[in-house]
């Protein structure tokens, strides 16, 4: 098994809980500056409700992360329902207590591939709430690449 093989059957077998964890280190890694992750709970491997779930400062306003370990199921939608839900919790004013125009880039995070229609779909959906936030998807290829550079 090579290794990019291995760091996806790996990320395919963590758990909700330490995903978010996994994932906020690796932002943080690539410069981005945490401020805080209202979605897990501080000091043990647990998630709890919390929109968004982490966020970091970025360009004069916020990067929202998202987080999902939801698994792609037959030809069901409840994952990209998931992912379309996360989006829209990013921009729900009245949870965050952010303006929209301040949701300068929201990252999704999961441990399942997009195809580029969902991509579209998602880049979409975000476009509907704010035209000038950027998007960007860290899909499970994505995180093998990345630790293989």
């Amino acid at each position: 098994m090579n290794l990019i093989t291995k760091i996806e059957h790996a990320l395919k077998g963590t758990n909700d809980a330490k995903f978010p964890i996994l994932v906020t280190h690796l932002l943080q890694m690539e410069g981005y500056n945490f401020i805080s992750a209202p979605g897990t709970v501080t000091g043990k491997e647990k998630n709890k409700k919390g929109s968004p779930d982490s966020f970091f400062e970025y360009i004069d306003g916020y990067l929202f992360v998202e987080y999902t370990t939801k698994e792609r199921v037959g030809k069901s939608r409840s994952f990209m329902d998931k992912l379309l839900s996360n989006i829209d919790h990013c921009f729900n004013e009245k949870a965050t207590k952010i303006p929209k125009n301040k949701v300068r880039k929201i990252i999704l995070a999961c441990n399942e591939n997009i195809n580029t229609a969902e991509d579209l779909l998602l880049k979409t959906k975000i476009a509907e709430h704010n035209r000038v936030t950027k998007f960007e998807i860290y899909s499970i290829q994505k995180f093998s690449f990345k630790q293989v550079n």
